[in-house]
């Protein structure tokens, strides 16, 4: 059986509306009815005033419930007063059956129960009381009591029918609301889902523009650091070149500075040759000078002069040989000097040749150097994409959070 719960207002309002305008349209249908068979005479006006009287409380009144009642009632006031107006013919009791299903709506007890009763009191009642009023054949008129059950068992038939149906339609009904229910626990649950891989998203996206802002600055600081790097070597470089030239010049000097004392080598034996002859001279001048006073002597007065001059010349010759040894002393400190600025200048040239090694290694270091800040400045670049990457990612994120929640 059906539980006959109650329909929300706004439900209740539409199919109230829908049996509330069918009841007034009566109205008009049974004075239609009156001036095509009896016409509108007092009774009739009576009875059709009858029914818009009740379908009028079912207007005003506040109740939901006697609302629903007083409309059903309405119905089926108009199928009695149809079936007085058509002398009781089978035609106007189908009447009743077509307005069972509007009673239906209210999917209530009490409106259709009040409907039954109606029925069952109006055909009892009339059968009575005026069984020609109620049914137009012989056999209804001379046993009203029977053909007043037997329509009562069809409308009967006709209620349990739309309880059936009633119940069909309570059962999809609850049916369909679980459904429902369970379609708005689960999208509940996605969105609570969603809310949290939401904020997870946002989370990550948070993080992705955290790493995405360290690795644009660690770009940044790698990037100053190339740069600096490749200026520092480029300036080594600059110095080692010049320093290498300055090494070539210097190298020069001192193949110079050889050769001078090579050549200065040689005029000093140049000079030992001469001295040899200055002293064999003086030699000689001494000898000559002897030779001189010893025939001075011997020429008495005559040689007097010839003396002076003799031992002038001897002194001279003394002189001379004095000086020699003075050159020859200083020849000897020259070619020590000389010596000891060759051994300096052959270790000046080992020196710039050792320079000249450090320098190239220098240059092949810088070289390596440029070639290694060549390879950071494509690891710069690929984190610069990576940078850019993250922070679409991260946006991209901050979207799907966003339409997420």
């Amino acid at each position: 059986m059906p539980q006959a719960q109650q329909l929300d207002p706004d439900t209740f309002a539409v199919r109230h509306r829908i049996v509330l305008v069918t009841a007034w349209l009566q109205v008009p249908f049974l004075v239609a009815v009156a001036l095509l068979t009896t016409g509108l005479g007092q009774a009739e006006l009576g009875t059709i005033g009858a029914v818009a009287v009740v379908a009028l409380g079912a207007t005003v009144t506040q109740s939901i419930r006697a609302r629903a009642v007083l409309a059903s009632v309405a119905l089926f006031a108009a199928s009695a007063v149809l079936i007085y107006l058509s002398g009781g013919t089978i035609e106007a009791h189908l009447h009743i059956f077509a307005m069972l299903p509007f009673v239906a709506l209210y999917q209530d007890w009490r409106p259709l129960v009040a409907s039954v009763g109606f029925v069952v009191v109006h055909h009892v009642g009339v059968s009575v009381l005026d069984p020609e009023g109620a049914f137009n054949h012989h056999a209804a008129q001379h046993k009203p009591l029977l053909w007043a059950l037997i329509h009562a068992g069809a409308v009967l038939v006709t209620v349990v029918g739309l309880l059936a149906l009633w119940k069909v339609l309570e059962d999809a009904s609850r049916a369909t609301v679980a459904a429902l229910e369970q379609v708005e626990a689960e999208r509940r649950r996605r969105l609570e889902d969603a809310e949290r891989f939401g904020a997870e998203l946002a989370r990550e996206a948070a993080r992705l523009v955290d790493v995405s802002g360290r690795v644009g600055e660690v770009a940044g600081v790698v990037r100053e650091t190339q740069e600096a790097s490749s200026q520092r070597v480029g300036e080594l470089s600059r110095r080692a070149v010049d320093a290498s030239r300055a090494g070539e010049e210097t190298r020069e000097r001192v193949g110079s500075g050889v050769a001078t004392m090579g050549d200065l080598e040689q005029r000093s034996g140049e000079v030992e040759s001469l001295i040899v002859l200055i002293s064999e001279i003086a030699e000689r001048t001494k000898l000559l000078a002897l030779n001189a006073t010893i025939e001075a002597s011997r020429a008495g007065e005559a040689g007097r002069g010839f003396a002076v001059v003799a031992d002038e010349v001897r002194n001279l010759a003394a002189q001379s040989a004095d000086a020699v040894d003075r050159i020859r002393e200083t020849l000897v400190a020259i070619r020590q000097g000389t010596t000891t600025t060759a051994e300096v200048l052959d270790q000046v040239e080992a020196a710039v040749d050792g320079i000249q090694t450090v320098q190239a290694e220098v240059v092949a270091v810088a070289g390596e150097e440029a070639a290694a800040g060549e390879v950071l400045a494509a690891q710069v670049h690929e984190l610069t994409t990576l940078a850019g990457s993250l922070s679409g990612a991260a946006g991209t994120m901050s979207e799907l959070a966003a339409s997420g929640r």
